[in-house]
Order: structure tokens, then C-alpha cells, then sequence
């Protein structure tokens, strides 16, 4: 059986020129579930950290908001990603291609998969959907980063 692939991308403002067509080459991939959540209210974003982390989100900004949380979503978004065996993040700007043939092999052999071979890519990362997996932001310095009102490049080294 093929493993199910859940992304989530978070954007402010106005969207792309070229929206429409990264939805229909992400659509062309049966194996990606997609979804783009709007954050118009970043406090809402902010107070979901919080809660599931119990350290004050203090983010300032959408850009430093969406990025340093990325890994996160695996617990922020437990909801979202419910049924899929893998979970992750992706920037409206990235180019999809026949994922369908080049993600199964990958997926079977690996927990993280990254376009980095030593760091995450804060464009595309997906990640095995499981505890262990969803919980590895919780380093040391996670709550310094989420009380950071500046970005921390949390979503590439930080975990």
C-alpha cells in the first residue's frame, strides 16, 4: 500500500501569481494530501503553540511565525494529519514534480525526507507521523525560540 503524505502551508496576504498552478501539480500527486491554512489571525496560530507546547508563542511576525513553528505541526496540526502516515511542510514557491514514483522508496527507508542532507529544508520537509517523530523539536532551546520574537531558522537547524 502507498503511504499518504500530509502537507500543510501557512500564508499571509495576498496570494501568488502563480497559486493556481502549484495547486495543480500538487493535485497531480496522489500520494500528497495538501492543505493551505490562511493566517489571518497569527494570534490564533500563536495560541495553538502555546497550548500544545505550554511556552509562550511570542512570535512578531507571519513569516517568523509560519517558519519557526514548522516543526511543530506535527503536534499543532495532530488533527490535520490523522490517517497519514507521513506529515510535513511546504513553501507555495516549491516546484512538484512525479512524486507519485520518487516518494515511496523514499518513505519506506527514511523517517525525515529533506532536500538538506545534514539540516531540514524550510521549502519541503516530510516527516514519519509518529510520536517520537512529532516530538523532536523538543530540544533544549525550543522554548527560547518560541519566546523569540525574531526568526530563528527553527524549521532548518533547529531540530
Amino acid at each position: 500500500m502507498t503511504p499518504r503524505v500530509k502537507l500543510l502551508s501557512l500564508w499571509n496576504g495576498p496570494l501568488p501569481a502563480w497559486f493556481d498552478e502549484f495547486v495543480k501539480r500538487v493535485k497531480a500527486n496522489s500520494i500528497i494530501d495538501w492543505e493551505l491554512i490562511n493566517m489571518e489571525d497569527i494570534a490564533t496560530i500563536k495560541d495553538l503553540a502555546t497550548s500544545v507546547t505550554g511556552c509562550p508563542c511570542k512570535k512578531s511576525t507571519p513569516y517568523s511565525t509560519s517558519c519557526d513553528l514548522r516543526p511543530l505541526f506535527g503536534e499543532m496540526f495532530y488533527d490535520r494529519y490523522l490517517g497519514h502516515e507521513f506529515w510535513g511542510w511546504a513553501d507555495l514557491d516549491v516546484v512538484f514534480g512525479n512524486l507519485d514514483k520518487l516518494l515511496p522508496p523514499l518513505l519506506d527507508e527514511n523517517d525525515v525526507i529533506s532536500a538538506e542532507a545534514h539540516s531540514l529544508s524550510g521549502s519541503l520537509t516530510i516527516l514519519r507521523n509518529t510520536p517520537e517523530i512529532c516530538q523532536l523539536y523538543r530540544s533544549e532551546d525550543f522554548a527560547e525560540v518560541l519566546t523569540s520574537p525574531e526568526y530563528c531558522n527553527f524549521d532548518e537547524h533547529g531540530f
